[in-house]
């Protein structure tokens, strides 16, 4: 599901957890948010706002709300399949960065994070690992820096070091 919580109209592009909890239930098992930095009362938040032909969401909503619809929709059904869930970085504020760290791993439960042996860094990468280890858990994927942050410790693939992202005009049958 590309910008999962998008809802592209004619009058304007806006973004909903709704649409996120319709993939879902449609099964899909990798969606995508382009996260942004809104700095609000002094504190930089994290949100999630969508382009669409070349038009930005006229709207966004706190990332959090994102994972509060994964932790309530995603693991409902009787698939037992992997959740990958895509970051596109569309800000270097570090303390926004850092934010999508604590609010993944509070809202989420140990039994659904993968543990430090699945991160990018490690020796062996998460796509070598048999899929049988990945069933009923969050594969954090990541475009943009996360460099020194808490989100760099908790990421399992990043787009730059074990995973690419192919736009399908590039991709080869």
């Amino acid at each position: 599901s590309n910008q999962s919580c998008l809802v592209p109209g004619t009058f304007g592009n806006y973004v909903t957890c709704k649409a996120l909890e319709v993939a879902l239930a449609a099964g899909a098992r990798l969606v995508d948010f382009d996260v942004h930095a809104l700095i609000q009362h002094g504190a930089a938040l994290p949100v999630v706002q969508s382009t669409w032909d070349n038009r930005k969401a006229l709207n966004h909503i706190p990332l959090e709300d994102c994972w509060s619809t994964l932790r309530d929709n995603a693991f409902h059904k009787k698939t037992s399949d992997p959740l990958l869930v895509h970051l596109n970085l569309k800000t270097n504020n570090i303390e926004a960065i850092d934010r999508i760290a604590f609010s993944f791993m509070s809202t989420f439960s140990n039994a659904q994070i993968l543990d430090p042996g699945f991160s990018y860094k490690a020796r062996q990468s998460i796509v070598e690992k048999p899929l049988c280890q990945l069933m009923n858990k969050i594969v954090l994927i990541v475009t943009g820096d996360c460099a020194h942050t808490r989100l760099d410790q908790i990421v399992n693939i990043h787009t730059s070091s074990n995973g690419v992202i192919i736009e399908e005009t590039k991709a080869h049958h």
